[in-house]
């Protein structure tokens, strides 16, 4: 499906050679180093809450058509996510787009999915609220179905299908990403109700999350509650403490994480975080944005 996508790209592009495209080329890498006391430490090419070193190519053409497409620079460890390309797609920005893309699902911090999908944005013509849906196909053992999400600072969302919270991109609050379920297991159904304010230099969100109707049996129904509080000093230093319990089985998760400019384009990324009462992991990452 991928290489339809990327044709119609080259398609575009020809058709439109009588006006030379915008082109940007982005880089957002991350070496992260991790030590956990029932791990061996270990350094990667993405973080612990799911983030992936990417580098990406983005072009508009003269109809208004924007092709997107980025590529990972390390998949998560376990053998579960296989494709390379983390996003490619072709689209009218703010109104549709088709292609492999994250999902229109709550703020992102606890379901977030890259799969190959249809996906439309409108408002309700009244209260002016977006909406934002999407209908994915993945392949026969992953992501399939409706998802959307209504609302602005206050969002409700829904995904109704199979195979939905299998990705190390999704849960990385409570889980590392090479822990994530993997092809034909997760869940058929889920809710999720978000919420944000900004006060000053502090930024307040809400998400939970209720995943019921799991692919398989050995999987069960749960609940995700996130809670967090970021202060921005300025646009150069943010500094986050977050809350976030899981329920079946119960498990609450502390963390305290903050971003920090070196110097050009290079940002220091400390995270530590507990479980139950005791040291999860600590992460420190070097970000370099392009």
């Amino acid at each position: 499906m991928k290489w339809i996508i990327v044709g119609a790209a080259v398609s575009l592009a020809s058709a439109c050679q009588a006006q030379a495209p915008d082109v940007t080329i982005k880089l957002d890498a991350r070496l992260n180093y991790r030590t956990a006391d029932e791990d061996a430490n270990t350094q990667r090419l993405y973080d612990s809450l799911g983030n992936y070193s990417v580098v990406s190519l983005g072009f508009k053409l003269e109809p208004g058509f924007k092709v997107f497409v980025s590529q990972k620079l390390q998949r998560f460890d376990g053998g579960k996510d296989r494709d390379l390309l983390d996003e490619y797609y072709v689209e009218d920005e703010g109104i549709w787009r088709v292609g492999k893309q994250y999902l229109p699902f709550g703020s992102g911090r606890l379901v977030r999915e890259s799969v190959f999908a249809a996906r439309g944005d409108t408002s309700l013509i009244f209260e002016g609220l977006p909406i934002a849906a999407a209908y994915a196909q993945g392949e026969e053992d992953r992501q399939q179905g409706i998802v959307g999400r209504i609302g602005g600072r206050l969002g409700v969302s829904v995904f109704y299908g199979d195979h939905f919270g299998i990705d190390g991109t999704s849960l990385a609050l409570i889980r590392k990403p090479d822990q994530a379920l993997g092809r034909n297991r997760g869940y058929k159904q889920a809710i999720g109700v978000d919420y944000s304010k900004g006060i000053g230099h502090f930024n307040l969100a809400v998400e939970g999350v209720a995943f019921r109707k799991p692919n398989r049996s050995l999987d069960q129904s749960f609940e995700v509650v996130d809670l967090s509080a970021t202060y921005r000093s300025s646009k150069y230093h943010n500094y986050t403490v977050g809350w976030t319990r899981r329920t079946n089985p119960n498990a609450d998760f502390w963390r305290l994480q903050g971003s920090i400019f070196l110097t050009n384009n290079v940002y220091m990324e400390p995270l530590v975080r507990y479980r139950n009462g005791e040291a999860y992991d600590f992460n420190l990452a070097i970000r370099v944005k392009l």
